[in-house]
């Protein structure tokens, strides 16, 4: 019990200490460096998880996230996933990416969160969503 209890204010104060070095490259105007999964709220990472279990074309799960905050993601298109043989366009990637955020939309309101979506079109092989969850009142 001691030793849970240790862990637990232990990833506590790195998340307090991830959150501050954020805080303070935002501050400076530097790039931050992305949090990693381990130091997210175990709502977070039950959230992405979830997410992940979306259905995509082949299952080649052609999604990225990055995390440059807790609740804050940058979901991408990853080229490890794309199926060119099966269209050069890459829409069943696109389709694949749409179930993933739509997964993570459905999570997060099981968990009480609302998705605030920002979508950075390029191209659909370069596109991402950003995605900024808070609490739903």
């Amino acid at each position: 019990m001691a030793a849970a209890a240790a862990t637990g204010t232990a990833l506590l104060s790195d998340y307090a200490r991830d959150r501050a070095t954020l805080a303070d490259a935002r501050r400076r105007g530097a790039e931050a460096q992305p949090l990693p999964v381990r130091l997210l709220p175990a709502d977070a990472r039950h959230i992405l998880h979830l997410a992940a279990l979306a259905p995509s074309g082949h299952n080649a799960q052609p999604w990225t996230v990055r995390l440059p905050g807790p609740y804050h993601w940058v979901i991408g298109n990853a080229p490890r996933g794309w199926l060119p043989v099966v269209g050069p366009t890459q829409h069943e990637t696109t389709l694949s990416l749409g179930a993933f955020a739509q997964n993570l939309g459905y999570a997060a309101a099981h968990f009480g969160y609302r998705c605030r979506w920002e979508v950075r079109p390029a191209t659909p092989q370069a596109a991402e969503v950003g995605v900024r969850l808070s609490r739903r009142p």
